[in-house]
């Protein structure tokens, strides 16, 4: 068969493996699409009172020594438990909100899928 996606952009993640038969309806790819990368964080849950979509943020890439600026797109509704890897003693009980914020600085467009970020307001 050939697939063939509804815009172009870059391979985010392919849930099935060769051979696998997906269900009928089922997503085969995910994709990164469009000029505007973001960073998907979790927020705690008291930090999330005071956050609003629009809202202004900085975003510290892991490995370079300045910020970029991003906004906030999104955020769930509905908390979660902490991803397994942001956990640390007594925080492990806490529940997280999943946010996505848009990178808006032009070079946030040749950064790699994946890289860790720390986010801090904007002032």
């Amino acid at each position: 068969l050939e697939i063939r996606a509804p815009r172009a952009g870059r391979v985010d993640a392919l849930p099935f493996k060769a051979g696998d038969q997906p269900p009928v309806g089922a997503s085969v790819a995910s994709l990164l699409v469009g000029s505007a990368p973001y960073a998907r964080v979790f927020v705690p849950t008291s930090s999330r009172v005071g956050m609003r979509e629009g809202q202004k943020f900085l975003v510290r890439v892991q490995g370079s020594d300045h910020d970029l600026h991003a906004t906030l797109r999104s955020i769930a509704r509905e908390p979660a438990f902490t991803p397994y890897y942001a956990l640390t003693g007594d925080d492990a009980s806490r529940l997280v909100y999943r946010a996505e914020m848009v990178l808006t600085d032009p070079e946030a467009g040749n950064l790699p899928a994946g890289v860790p970020v720390q986010v801090h307001v904007a002032n």
